[in-house]
């Protein structure tokens, strides 16, 4: 299930967050800085609009991801953490990016550019990011406080269209859980909202 992000799922995930993510946050931030106040940050820097949790069946916040701006209207940053369990939300998390949030963000937003970056140790991250359509651009060596390498991956708008394109057609999905149904034809994607309750863990997002 994915939700639009609020402060206590957050907090829950900063309090719960897999070694890998507290070190991958905590090196680009003033030493003392503790792991809900880096989730908490990353999580306000987004427009509220851009900012998710994914849940387990059971509505256990797994992680959270989301897109920033920048100082250029045209680049935006992409972010996401989680707990042990973020994993087994990562199929959801990349539907639910290429059939709603990326024509959302792309269409209201007009990025050209959109980039993330990743501690050079963290390379199941990196195999997700290349896997989805982002190109790895380069290391940054020295980027954290105390010297750790990262790495930039970088998807451009034409390129984002393409890859979901690409996506759509590997993929035919009913996702309950999202409350979104789609049926894919050769070349048009059809959407049809599925009833929901107004509140609640079932509310459409």
């Amino acid at each position: 299930m994915i939700t639009k992000a609020s402060v206590r799922d957050i907090s829950y995930l900063g309090a719960h967050l897999r070694p890998e993510d507290v070190n991958e946050l905590l090196c680009q931030l003033p030493e003392g800085t503790t792991p809900q106040q880096a989730a908490l940050l990353c999580a306000d820097a987004s427009t509220p609009d851009l900012a998710f949790v994914a849940r387990l069946r059971d509505g256990t916040p797994a992680a959270a991801f989301g897109f920033a701006p920048t100082h250029n209207p045209a680049l935006w940053a992409a972010w996401g953490f989680g707990t042990k369990n973020a994993w087994r939300t990562v199929p959801e998390i990349t539907a639910y990016a290429w059939v709603k949030l990326f024509p959302y963000f792309m269409n209201k937003y007009l990025p050209r550019r959109l980039e993330a970056r990743s501690l050079a140790t963290h390379t199941k991250s990196h195999i997700w990011l290349t896997s989805t359509g982002f190109e790895e651009i380069c290391n940054l060596p020295d980027f954290g406080r105390d010297g750790e390498t990262f790495k930039l991956f970088a998807i451009t708008r034409k390129q984002c269209w393409t890859c979901r394109e690409n996506w759509i057609r590997r993929h035919t999905v009913s996702d309950k859980s999202t409350r979104l149904n789609y049926k894919v034809s050769p070349n048009v994607l059809q959407f049809s909202e599925a009833p929901a309750p107004a509140s609640g863990p079932g509310a459409p997002v």
